[in-house]
């Protein structure tokens, strides 16, 4: 074995001095997956390819399980189980269960946000109106920051790092929370129920994009003086948006007319296209280009089973459908 490993060095000294060029191995590709949570307590693990599910696993959850996120470095995803009070974490590549983050305050957990190193991250909860400051590495919680705001169900990151941006289903508002203070400094106000999609129009965080469930809006809010520039009609009850690089299309999933809106201009009424899915539209996610979009529905609210759709963005048209668990709601890739 010593000399082996000699003759590899005297080689690749050999190639240096030669002017060779040297390359790493890449890593090898990881398989996309599409993660479905089940309010039956249940979530489903699917690779994905060429628009095409397997499913590959089935993992024991929580209670009432709305929402599903993957961490930024796609090592691991977490339910949260709003009944259950707890949080799930999925090892994404051994695929089982490692974890289950518990508090005696974290009540009725929802949507979170994390940040992009996959350290830290922020979970609101909605039977205890506050954001939850969780470690990522430890699975514990490190400091409760209540808000005023009632039902707390997202949570927006600013790209400095520096705020938390809270929405909620009672408060016709979106607080503001300085993270180095640990406290609500500040609050937009807003339409009714304005949790439906909370993101950015553009990287630099400087316009709100969030969705009025109640009024079957759309608003852009600028985040430096708070105030609504825009606000536009949407099918009813929004749930979720994306928006494409560079600020358009904006994609709006809404629940009651089920299916995307993709709207290219916003300031331009007609410029919308709209595609349908099953009824009762819950969860949604887009992959990295912007091409394909997959829906989470329930057929009907006393259904047996429930559908993902798979919707292509550039034809907004849909694609598959396929079967999933019943009272299936919430969705996410690892991409």
């Amino acid at each position: 074995m010593r000399k082996f490993g000699v003759v590899i060095g005297v080689v690749l000294i050999a190639c240096l001095s030669a002017g060779i060029m040297v390359r790493a191995q890449p890593a090898p590709a990881r398989d996309t997956l599409l993660l479905v949570v089940s309010k039956i307590e249940r979530l489903t693990i699917f690779k994905v390819q060429d628009r095409t599910l397997t499913e590959i696993k089935k993992l024991p959850i929580g209670k009432y399980a709305l929402e599903v996120w993957v961490a930024p470095n796609g090592k691991r995803a977490y339910v949260s189980n709003g009944d259950s009070n707890s949080i799930t974490v999925v090892d994404l590549d051994t695929l089982e269960v490692a974890a289950t983050i518990t508090h005696p305050n974290l009540l009725g957990p929802d949507g979170a946000a994390m940040t992009p190193d996959s350290k830290t991250m922020y979970v609101a909860a909605m039977k205890r109106d506050s954001v939850f400051v969780i470690d990522a590495q430890t699975n514990k919680v490190v400091k409760e920051i209540p808000v005023q705001i009632k039902t707390p169900r997202r949570v927006l990151l600013s790209p400095d790092l520096k705020r938390l941006y809270v929405a909620g289903n009672k408060t016709k508002a979106i607080a503001v929370v300085d993270l180095a203070a640990g406290k609500q400094v500040r609050a937009f106000k807003t339409g009714r129920e304005p949790r439906g999609g909370l993101t950015f129009l553009l990287p630099d965080g400087k316009t709100i994009v969030y969705g009025s469930v109640e009024d079957d809006t759309l608003s852009l809010v600028t985040v430096a003086t708070g105030e609504t520039t825009l606000t536009i009609g949407v099918p009813p009850s929004p749930q979720r948006m994306f928006v494409a690089p560079g600020g358009s299309p904006i994609y709006v999933g809404s629940r009651m007319r089920s299916g995307i809106t993709q709207i290219k201009d916003p300031f331009v009424h007609d410029d919308h296209k709209f595609v349908a899915a099953d009824n009762y539209l819950w969860g949604m996610d887009v992959t990295k280009d912007f091409k394909t979009a997959f829906v989470a529905s329930v057929a009907s609210v006393d259904a047996a089973s429930a559908t993902v759709s798979i919707i292509d963005l550039v034809q907004m048209k849909t694609v598959a459908t396929v079967t999933v668990d019943k009272d299936s709601t919430g969705l996410a890739l690892r991409q």
